[in-house]
């Protein structure tokens, strides 16, 4: 990934899609501020670099955690 994909900003909708979750999902977490995201009027735009790496390293835990019980 090149600096100018790393910095691009996607809205909602796009974003969810990307790391397949729904965007009811997604929108949750942001106003949880549970993933960073910009909020502009009623619209969250998000860098899809870090909320790929999150959602990664919430699968890597949640996998982590399952093989524990």
């Amino acid at each position: 990934m090149n600096e100018e994909e790393e910095q691009r900003i996607v809205p909602l909708g796009v974003m969810a899609r990307l790391v397949h979750v729904p965007t009811k999902w997604l929108r949750g977490e942001a106003e949880a501020g549970r993933v960073p995201a910009l909020r502009a009027g009623n619209r969250y735009v998000f860098r899809p670099d870090i909320i790929s790496r999150i959602i990664a390293e919430r699968a890597a835990k949640a996998s982590g955690e399952a093989g524990n019980e």
